[in-house]
């Protein structure tokens, strides 16, 4: 994890799922930039991974947004 991004992540200003989906944004550039699959393949991974911290966290966002 970058400093950037831990200091990103102490702010109390910025939510965690805007940090998440501008890494998922991130990544999907890199693989729409990649030539070979193989290439591609490590970024998809870290893509669903990513995806799946987001579905986690952000979520339970949007469940205490509806709420009120």
């Amino acid at each position: 994890m970058g400093r950037s991004l831990e200091n990103k992540m102490k702010n109390r200003d910025i939510f965690i799922c805007e940090i998440i989906e501008s890494k998922m944004n991130g990544i999907r550039d890199k693989i729409n930039q990649t030539v070979l699959a193989i290439e591609g393949d490590p970024l998809c991974t870290e893509l669903r991974i990513m995806d799946w911290i987001s579905y986690q966290f952000c979520s339970k966002e949007i469940e205490k947004v509806e709420m009120i």
